[in-house]
């Protein structure tokens, strides 16, 4: 399934911007992994984590899309992930020592050339301090989500207005069911991963933290020993992106299984 129309969206281009680096580079003294999936949530939590100054500026440092505009603007052009990781370590960890990022299974498994679990994936995972599960209850609109962001490139609200272009035929139940093959391929690998690496996680609902950003968000900060320090959950810096588009392709769909009937 394609993740966008263009190598590089609007959200990529201002993530690496060098406006959201930390003026001075500091070793980490902590580093923590948010284990997400598209449409998760994982944006949001993201941008109050780097709002707060304190946490680093979690990003989707494995994402191709991302390593193929660092090669770009700033090269070299055989960058690897690694080295990617590197540079951005150097450039995101936040004064007081702390290092995020965030990661989909699916990414992990590309990084590592596996179609499987593998004892390296463990060992990438493992090294981290903490770890933050970002997760999806209703999977078939967290598929919905995933296939109009993919379709229409628009990954965040800054991006709105291009999902108003689009109408429910647009989308294909092929398409659907692709992004809900690739959702459950997330959610699955981070369960076999988290269960057979014993990790102790600290699990978030899209759900929960969509009907209540401020205790969700907190509950956040207070795991990774900020919010103290912190003293304030930011304001949310994105605004949710469902649509009456959301709605009607479901209903087509759910149509379509046979869902609706008695």
């Amino acid at each position: 399934m394609q993740t966008g129309k263009s190598l590089t969206s609007k959200k990529n281009i201002m993530e690496l911007s060098s406006g959201r680096d930390f003026p001075e580079s500091t070793p980490p003294g902590m580093k923590y992994l948010i284990l997400g999936s598209p449409r998760s949530g994982s944006t949001l939590v993201s941008r109050m984590l780097f709002e707060t100054g304190m946490a680093g500026d979690p990003l989707e440092f494995f994402n191709r899309h991302l390593l193929e505009l660092e090669r770009r603007t700033k090269g070299p052009p055989d960058l690897t992930f690694e080295g990617f990781l590197e540079r951005m370590i150097r450039r995101r960890t936040s004064p007081n020592g702390v290092f995020g990022m965030q990661l989909h299974y699916s990414q992990l498994l590309a990084k590592f050339s596996c179609n499987r679990l593998h004892h390296s994936m463990i060992d990438f995972v493992g090294a981290f301090d903490r770890h933050i599960w970002l997760r999806r209850r209703n999977r078939l609109r967290q598929a919905i989500s995933f296939a109009i962001a993919s379709k229409s490139g628009a990954w965040s609200s800054e991006d709105e207005a291009k999902v108003r272009t689009l109408e429910s035929g647009d989308i294909s139940l092929p398409e659907i069911l692709s992004a809900l093959s690739l959702v459950a391929l997330n959610d699955y690998g981070w369960e076999l991963l988290v269960r057979t690496a014993n990790l102790q996680v600290h699990e978030v609902w899209y759900e929960d933290l969509d009907a209540d950003y401020e205790s969700v968000s907190r509950g956040i900060l207070d795991f990774l020993q900020i919010m103290r320090h912190v003293g304030k959950v930011p304001a949310p810096p994105i605004s949710r992106q469902g649509s009456q588009l959301n709605e009607r392709v479901l209903a087509d769909v759910r149509g379509w299984l046979g869902l609706d009937e008695a």
